[in-house]
């Protein structure tokens, strides 16, 4: 009987100090909001799959984080137009001559990577640890598109930040 309690203890203490540290590390989920004039994030939150539970999308995860944070946009599960109060339509282009501009808007990266996907069209995995969303740019020359979703913080258009 000493015998099988000795070998139980250690399994036993491995086994709650691990589930002390997992849940927390492999449930994790961070997801930023970063504006055109900084890449210093205007919202940063971490959350827990648990808490996002309903969520099956990008989309959706972001539309429920934005309301849990109480933060106004303008979308819906399929993107992102405006989020606090950035331009859209007409006045997220900016003019840079008579042949170039810079069509800006909200994009996302899901762990580093850009998806070419809508954000309602890209399924959740708890594999998922960071959301990044930033409003970004493409580049017209002379009617020819260059760049996608290159961050705005970059290049600080005047029109947008101050």
């Amino acid at each position: 009987m000493i015998k099988k309690i000795t070998l139980f203890l250690p399994t036993l203490i491995v086994f709650i100090l691990a589930s002390l540290v997992s849940p927390q590390s492999s449930s994790a989920l961070e997801v930023e909001f970063i504006g055109p004039c900084s890449k210093i994030p205007l919202l940063s939150v971490r959350t827990s799959w648990e808490d996002n539970s309903e969520a099956s999308s990008i989309g959706e995860i972001t539309e429920l984080i934005l309301k849990k944070n109480q933060t106004p946009y303008i979308g819906s599960e399929q993107g992102l137009r405006s989020l606090f109060e950035t331009p859209y339509g007409l006045d997220a282009m900016e003019l840079l001559s008579d042949t170039t501009l810079r069509a800006h808007g909200w994009c996302y990266e899901v762990d580093g990577i850009i998806p070419e996907k809508l954000a309602h069209q890209f399924s959740l995995n708890k594999n998922l640890r960071k959301i990044r969303w930033f409003f970004g740019y493409s580049t017209n020359y002379k009617n020819e598109w260059f760049g996608y979703c290159e961050p705005s913080y970059k290049v600080a258009p005047s029109q947008f930040c101050d």
